[in-house]
C-alpha cells in the first residue's frame, strides 16, 4: 500500500503514464482512510469552536484537502483508464447518474491492455530501449533491432539467424562470424563422416542381399529387413516367405467395390449363413477397399456374394425377400451392374490363379520309382566304407542304401521340410530357402548316401514291398489308398459334404475313444490298417474313409476323440471286427450303418494303371477336376494310387462302369 500510494503522490500531475490496478486502488484505499481521518479531525475542533470565522476556516481547510486528493485521483483515474486500454473522457460517463458511473468503476477495474486485446494495441517502437509501446495502454514488449544473431543496440543475443561462415574441416566445425557460436560440420558418405568417422542412423546406402529379403548398407554395415517380391500366389519369389493375405481388390472401381460391400452386408444378415461367415461378411462390408488384403477364402466369400446378390437383383421377385431392405428400385440395379463387372474381375483373378498353380504343379518335384536309384555299396563310384545316411546320420554298415544325385536330393521338398524341421528342434534356428540353396551350391559330391528308412523322402515307395529286421512288411504313405480324416474339419467336410451326395450311403462305424493312441491301436488290429514307417500315419491299403481325431466346437479341442472306419466294399465281418476292436480300446458306439449283403473288395493287384485314359479337364468355380476312365475299379485304384495330391480343390477323377474313385489332398476316396 506504501510502495502505491508514494506512487500516486509522485505521480500527482502525470496525466500521459499509465497506473497499474494495484497503483490506483491501493491509493484510493489510502486516500479514503486519510479523508477520514482528517474528517474526524476537522469535526472534533469544530466542537470547540464557537466563532463564524473558525467555521470558515476549517471548512476552507476541508475543501482544500478535497480539492488536493481529488486531483491526485483525477490523474491516477486516467492512468488507470489509459493501462487497461481506455481514453481518458470515459471518465465524463460518471456524469450519468448511477449508470455512468458503474460503467466507469468496471472500466477502472479492467487488467491491463483488456481493451486493447479486443481492438488491438496501437504499438509505437522505442528504439532506443529496444521496445514497442502501445499508445493506448502503455503495454510494452520487447523489439529488438537484430543484426543476425545479436541486437545492434543492446547486444542481446538469439539462437537463430547465426552466420556460420567459418569452416574448420579438420575439426568437422563452423563457426558464426557474429557471435562465436560453434556447430557441428560433417562431410558425409552416406551414413558416415568421411573426416572423423562419425555415424548417423540415416541416409543409409542399402543394397539388397542375394537369396534373402534382406538388405545391407554398403557403407556402415547394417541390415535391415527388405520388401518381398510376391507372386500371383502370395509367395515371395525371392525367401520363399507365404504372405497370409495375398489378394487386393485394387482393380475394381469405386462403384464396384460400393457394390461389393452392399452384397457383403447383405449376405452377413442371412440366418442360413454359419456364424464365422457372417461375422466376415460384416467384418468386410464395413472394411472392403482397394488395398483391403484377403486370402483365399475371403476372396472366395466375396465372389459369392457377389454372385448370389447379383442373381438376387436380376430377378424382381426375389429381391425383397434376399435382401429384406426396402431399396430403390434404380439402385438395386446399378448395384446389379456393378456386381456383374466385379465377378467378371474376380472371375479373372481365380482364373489366373489357377493357371499359376497348374504351371507351378508341372514344374513340382516328382519322385522317381525306387528302382531308379543305385545300391550304395562297392559298386557305386562315391562308394564311403563306414559312412553315414546323409538325411538321418545313421551308420551305413550293414544297412540297405541308396545313391541319390544331388538334383534329386536338394529338389524334394519333403527333405528341405525334415532338414527346416531338424536345425529348428536341434539348433532352435530357421533354415531358410537362401540358407537352404546355399548349401546345394556348396555340395560338391556326386551324390547323397540315404539309408532305406529314409529313402521315402526322394523315391515313389507306392507297391514297393520291403520288410523290417523282424522280417515284417513295411508301409510307406504312398501305399495308402484310403481317405484319413485326422482332424475334425475333415470329419465334417465328409459328414456334411461329401456323404449327402452319395447316391447309395456306405456302411459305417463311428465310436467315441477315450484318446487318440486308443483309437490308432484299434484300427491297427484290422488287417487292412497299417502304420506308415515313413510318416508314422496310419495307412489303409483299401478303400476306405477312416480316422481318429479330437472333437472341435468353435475350433477349441474338447479333449474328446472319435475313430471312424467306413467303406462301400466293408464286410459284415469285418464290421463287426472293427466294432468289437474298438469297443475293447475303451470306445462308445455313436453310430452306424450295418453293411447288408456280401461284398468284394476292390484290390489293387487285380488292377493295370496302363488301362486308364484321359477323358476331360473341368474347372467348377475354385474347385478343377482331371477326369479320366478306367474299365475297372481295380484299374483305377491302381493308377490312383501311384499319384498325388498337394493342393486343394484339385481332384483326380477315375469314371468306371463299376463307379467312380477320386483323389484329392486328403487320399482316395469313391464317388
Amino acid at each position: 500500500m506504501l510502495a502505491s500510494y508514494k506512487l500516486f503522490w509522485k505521480n500527482y500531475f502525470n496525466f500521459k503514464g499509465t497506473a497499474s490496478k494495484k497503483e490506483y486502488w491501493w491509493s484510493f484505499l489510502a486516500n479514503l482512510i486519510v479523508w477520514g481521518i482528517i474528517a474526524i479531525l476537522l469535526t472534533v475542533i469544530g466542537q470547540y469552536t464557537d466563532s463564524a470565522t473558525g467555521g470558515k476556516v476549517l471548512s476552507a481547510i476541508s475543501l482544500t484537502v478535497m480539492a488536493v486528493l481529488g486531483l491526485g485521483t483525477l490523474s491516477c483515474s486516467v492512468r488507470r483508464l489509459r493501462d487497461g486500454g481506455y481514453p481518458w473522457y470515459y471518465l465524463l460517463l460518471a456524469l450519468v447518474p448511477v449508470f455512468g458511473a458503474i460503467l466507469v468503476l468496471v472500466y477502472l477495474a479492467d487488467n491491463q491492455g483488456a481493451n486493447c486485446k479486443k481492438k488491438g494495441h496501437k504499438w509505437e517502437w522505442k528504439k532506443d530501449r529496444c521496445q514497442n509501446v502501445c499508445a493506448n495502454c502503455g503495454m510494452t514488449q520487447e523489439k529488438h533491432d537484430y543484426d543476425g544473431c545479436t541486437c545492434r543496440v543492446c547486444g542481446k543475443r538469439q539462437d537463430i539467424n547465426h552466420r556460420f561462415t567459418q569452416y574448420d574441416r579438420a575439426k568437422c566445425q563452423e563457426t558464426c562470424e557474429i557471435c562465436g557460436k560453434t556447430r557441428p560440420r560433417h562431410d558425409w558418405n552416406h551414413c558416415v563422416c568421411r573426416v572423423c568417422g562419425e555415424k548417423r542412423d540415416s541416409n543409409h546406402d542399402f543394397k539388397r542381399l542375394p537369396g534373402v529379403c534382406r538388405e545391407k548398407c554398403s557403407v556402415c554395415g547394417k541390415e535391415q529387413n527388405a520388401s518381398h517380391k510376391f507372386d500371383v500366389n502370395g509367395v515371395c519369389t525371392v525367401c520363399g516367405f507365404r504372405d497370409p493375405k495375398p489378394f487386393t481388390l485394387k482393380d475394381m472401381t469405386q462403384n464396384e467395390l460400393d457394390a461389393l460391400r452392399f452384397a457383403c452386408d447383405i449376405m452377413g444378415k442371412l440366418d442360413s449363413m454359419s456364424r464365422e461367415n457372417r461375422n466376415t461378411y460384416k467384418r468386410l462390408s464395413g472394411s472392403l477397399g482397394k488395398n483391403t488384403k484377403l486370402d483365399a477364402g475371403e476372396l472366395a466369400l466375396v465372389a459369392v456374394a457377389a454372385s448370389q446378390v447379383g442373381q438376387a437383383l436380376s430377378s424382381d421377385k426375389n429381391v425383397t425377400n434376399f435382401s429384406n431392405n426396402n431399396i430403390n428400385t434404380l439402385v438395386m440395379r446399378l448395384h446389379l451392374v456393378n456386381l456383374i463387372g466385379a465377378t467378371n474381375k474376380i472371375k479373372t483373378m481365380l482364373d489366373n490363379l489357377g493357371k499359376v498353380k497348374a504351371a507351378e504343379e508341372k514344374k513340382a518335384f516328382v519322385k522317381k520309382p525306387l528302382s531308379a536309384f543305385p545300391s550304395y555299396d562297392e559298386s557305386y563310384k562315391g562308394y564311403v566304407k563306414g559312412g553315414v545316411c546323409d538325411v538321418c546320420n545313421r551308420p551305413l554298415d550293414g544297412v540297405k542304401a541308396y545313391a541319390v544325385d544331388n538334383k534329386t536330393f536338394y529338389d524334394s521338398p519333403e527333405y528341405f521340410e525334415h532338414l527346416k524341421a531338424f536345425q529348428k528342434k536341434v539348433f532352435g534356428l530357421e533354415l531358410t530357402r537362401a540358407e537352404y540353396e546355399n548349401r546345394r551350391k556348396m555340395d560338391t559330391s556326386p551324390g547323397s548316401a540315404v539309408c532305406e528308412n529314409c529313402i521315402h523322402l526322394f523315391a515313389d515307395m507306392a507297391g514297393v514291398v520291403s520288410t523290417d529286421a523282424a522280417g515284417e512288411k513295411k508301409y510307406y504313405e504312398a501305399s495308402n489308398l484310403g481317405s484319413r480324416h485326422d482332424t475334425c474339419d475333415k470329419a465334417m467336410g465328409y459328414w456334411l459334404g461329401e456323404r449327402p451326395n452319395k447316391a447309395v450311403k456306405p456302411p459305417f462305424t463311428l465310436f467315441t475313444m477315450p484318446t487318440q493312441e486308443s483309437g490308432e491301436e484299434a484300427l491297427l488290429e484290422l488287417p487292412f490298417f497299417h502304420r506308415a514307417s515313413d510318416t508314422g500315419k496310419i495307412i489303409c491299403d483299401r478303400i476306405m474313409t477312416y480316422g481318429v481325431y479330437e472333437v472341435t466346437e468353435n475350433k477349441q479341442p474338447t479333449g474328446t476323440y472319435e475313430a471312424l472306419v467306413c467303406g462301400s466294399d466293408l464286410s459284415e465281418a469285418e464290421f463287426e471286427a472293427a466294432e468289437a476292436a474298438l469297443e475293447k480300446h475303451g470306445g462308445k458306439r455313436k453310430n452306424a450303418l450295418k453293411p447288408e449283403g456280401e461284398v468284394k473288395p476292390v484290390l489293387v493287384e487285380n488292377g493295370d494303371p496302363q488301362l486308364v485314359q484321359f477323358k476331360e479337364k473341368l474347372d467348377k468355380g475354385n474347385a478343377a477336376y482331371v477326369v479320366h476312365t478306367a474299365p475297372t475299379k481295380a484299374d483305377a485304384l491302381a493308377f490312383l494310387q501311384k499319384k498325388t495330391v498337394k493342393t486343394l480343390s484339385r481332384y483326380l477323377v477315375v469314371d468306371t462302369p463299376e463307379g467312380n474313385l477320386g483323389r484329392d489332398i486328403n487320399g482316395i476316396y469313391e464317388e
